[in-house]
């Protein structure tokens, strides 16, 4: 016989309790090499052969463990789903997998998994993005439905006619009103979740601006992620993650920083929105009111 291991029988990163025992690895095995640290527990019987890159990583693959589990009789629905079509997910409860029936109407929840009945027929193991997308909101709000949209609509994995075709589907779901209200406002222009939930505050705040806008000075252009309709204020979200490479972070910072001195040149304030200034309103307006005022008196 052949020597295996596990990573040579595992589908997606997974193996089951019986895969590995057809192999020789019996269950005493599995649980040394689980306190080694070699392989790492999804949910009863099954194991990732690698480790989970963070929480969100984790979650997709205790969803497929639970759809190799259940088999053909469930779907990966809501952020279950969002995230395994590689979509990005707010406010999402990571430590309760959801899937839907595929058939008949019955639901339960318990021991990290949601079972809820199905939605209609849909073919393959995780229900459409579409789909997923608003259920992901109904469960987590309207916001969290946008910036999954939104990164849908940006990699042209939905239309905006799928998500109205999806919101006819869910209609009578609960939460899908005041799901089915915003996504007039989905956009997949925003091109991060931080763009997409900073153009959601805006609109709470009545800032009107529209996003990627390319400011030019004959000779050089700059697209920014936001400039106001009524001033030239221009909004930038700094998600911060490009300036920790190591190598170019530096870089990086500098020539952002020339690209800020020469929109200010050509007379366009700019205010550097950061992930903090999302939960604190009140002090972003004041700072958007004194850029106005500021491009105002320049003028």
């Amino acid at each position: 016989m052949v020597d295996m291991e596990l990573a040579d029988i595992a589908v997606d990163g997974l193996v089951s309790t019986a895969e590995a025992a057809v192999i020789g690895v019996d269950p005493n095995a599995l649980r040394r090499r689980l306190r080694a640290g070699e392989i790492h527990r999804l949910i009863p019987g099954w194991y990732a052969v690698r480790s989970p890159d963070g929480d969100a990583d984790r979650h997709a693959l205790r969803t497929r463990a639970v759809l190799r589990h259940l088999g053909d009789r469930v779907q990966a629905s809501h952020h279950s789903a969002v995230l395994l079509h590689g979509l990005p997910t707010w406010r999402a409860d990571l430590a309760t997998v959801h899937v839907c029936r595929r058939e008949d109407r019955q639901s339960r929840r318990g021991n990290g998994l949601s079972v809820h009945p199905s939605v209609g027929d849909f073919p393959g193991s995780v229900l459409p993005p579409a789909i997923a997308v608003l259920q992901a909101g109904m469960l987590a709000g309207p916001e969290a439905a946008l910036v999954s949209a939104d990164a849908a609509l940006h990699r042209k994995r939905v239309t905006a006619d799928d998500l109205a075709g999806a919101a006819e589907v869910l209609r009578r779901q609960p939460g899908m009103a005041a799901v089915r209200a915003v996504l007039p406002f989905a956009d997949g222009r925003h091109e991060s979740p931080g763009e997409t939930r900073l153009a959601f505050l805006l609109r709470g705040l009545r800032v009107k601006a529209t996003p990627q806008v390319w400011v030019r000075d004959g000779r050089s252009s700059w697209r920014v992620d936001f400039l106001l309709d009524d001033a030239p204020v221009v909004l930038e979200f700094d998600g911060l993650v490009k300036y920790q490479d190591g190598s170019r972070g530096a870089e990086v910072l500098v020539a952002e920083k020339l690209r800020e001195d020469s929109l200010r040149g050509l007379g366009y304030e700019v205010v550097r929105v950061v992930w903090a200034d999302l939960a604190d309103p009140a002090r972003l307006l004041r700072r958007i009111e004194q850029a106005i005022a500021r491009a105002r008196r320049a003028a």
